[in-house]
């Protein structure tokens, strides 16, 4: 959390959590939700894209997670058809 509120940049927060001796991975997540929070995609480094593995995945779910947010309102509409195709239910 104090690396999330201390932090002037997400990288610069992401690098301060998972630079100590302890969990890091784990503490990295956290503080890059929060980070993400505060300061939106746009602040994740390019560098740090361009070699994401499965980032056209990722970018998928990421948007889905938006529009539902914004748009799902159930129906059979053509979004709710796109979304239970990715993500099937029982």
């Amino acid at each position: 959390m104090w690396c999330a509120l201390a932090a002037d940049s997400l990288e610069q927060g992401v690098v301060w959590a998972v630079n100590h001796s302890g969990d890091s991975d784990s503490t990295g997540l956290i503080a890059g939700h929060f980070l993400g929070l505060i300061h939106g995609p746009d602040a994740v480094p390019v560098r740090w894209l361009d070699k994401l593995e499965l980032r056209e995945v990722i970018e998928q779910v990421a948007r889905d997670i938006g529009a539902v947010h914004e748009q799902y309102q159930g129906g059979g509409s053509d979004l709710e058809r796109a979304i239970w195709g990715r993500y099937p239910g029982w």
